[in-house]
């Protein structure tokens, strides 16, 4: 379960990332 648990961190980490970097790029779109 900890191990699963982790896993989850590590993906949602990883969409935050691709998230804040889609962001960035709007902010220099507009």
């Amino acid at each position: 379960m900890t191990k699963n648990s982790k896993y989850t961190n590590e993906v949602s980490k990883e969409q935050f990332q691709e998230i804040e970097n889609v962001n960035n790029k709007v902010k220099e779109f507009y």
